[in-house]
């Protein structure tokens, strides 16, 4: 990644090509003419765009990427672009947005990363325990799941202990691997009045979501499909409403667990 940062790229001029993409893919010389610029000016701003993952270019067709489309969005609601660049820039330049939706892409400035937590190599498998002891506090946890720690039926057994009422929505690929790893896990929360499970119709391009009224953990996949095992945490009041947002997007289309078939 270029280490001068999106502040710097998100020039007048740079901003003009974006605007042009976002009202569709352009060949190079029909952006080139609609940006204004020479041949040279265009050639440096499309390559700076390009760097920072703004914009993408196959043959010679040029088309905005997540990010491109997300910068935009974000100034046409009359907000601060500084702000979302501020808040991206370290953690979703890597990431695959696949997972969100567009109601929310566009308001990506929503999140306002507190901690970018990666644990050392001995401890990947350990749960985030700051996380948990919020969690544990709050009266509701909520959680998209494509995979959980080894020891998940003890920290949802704690929650339950707390009177925390739990809502989980699991990726199909995952609720299949539990019905044959751990059907008896499954049967005990499908047996409890403060548990809710779901399943998911469609493989989700993310690892998890965790969610409480003042608390969020999201894991996500960098843009190779690879996990890093790295954990976005935030408090912040705006971020958990956008990611209560996420959750109930996928939430609609999700199907009640109430039996193992």
């Amino acid at each position: 990644m270029n280490d001068k940062s999106l502040e710097t790229v998100i020039t007048a001029r740079n901003r003009s090509i974006l605007l042009s993409l976002y009202e569709g893919p352009k060949r190079s010389d029909t952006l080139c003419t609609a940006s204004g610029m020479d041949i040279i000016e265009f050639l440096s701003s499309i390559e700076s765009l390009e760097k920072h993952d703004l914009v993408a270019k196959e043959e010679d067709i040029y088309r905005l990427n997540d990010m491109g489309k997300a910068v935009i969005e974000e100034s046409d609601h009359d907000l601060c672009t500084g702000k979302l660049v501020e808040n991206v820039s370290d953690y979703w330049q890597s990431r695959n947005l696949d997972f969100i939706p567009p109601h929310l892409l566009g308001r990506l400035h929503e999140i306002d990363i507190c901690n970018v937590l990666k644990p050392p190599l001995p401890d990947i498998f350990d749960h985030n325990k700051e996380a948990h002891e919020a969690f544990k506090s709050s009266k509701s946890f909520d959680m998209i799941a494509v995979s959980m720690r080894p020891n998940f039926p003890d920290l949802f057994r704690e929650m339950i202990n707390r009177r925390v009422n739990l809502s989980i929505i699991f990726d199909p690929r995952f609720y299949d691997k539990l019905i044959v790893d751990n059907p008896e896990v499954l049967r005990e929360f499908i047996g409890n009045r403060q548990v809710r499970l779901y399943r998911y119709p469609k493989d989700i391009s993310f690892v998890s979501l965790k969610l409480s009224e003042s608390c969020m953990v999201l894991q996500s996949l960098i843009k190779e499909g690879a996990y890093d095992y790295t954990q976005l945490l935030s408090c912040n009041p705006t971020t958990v409403a956008w990611a209560k947002e996420l959750f109930e997007y996928y939430l609609k289309d999700s199907v009640p667990i109430t039996e193992i078939k």
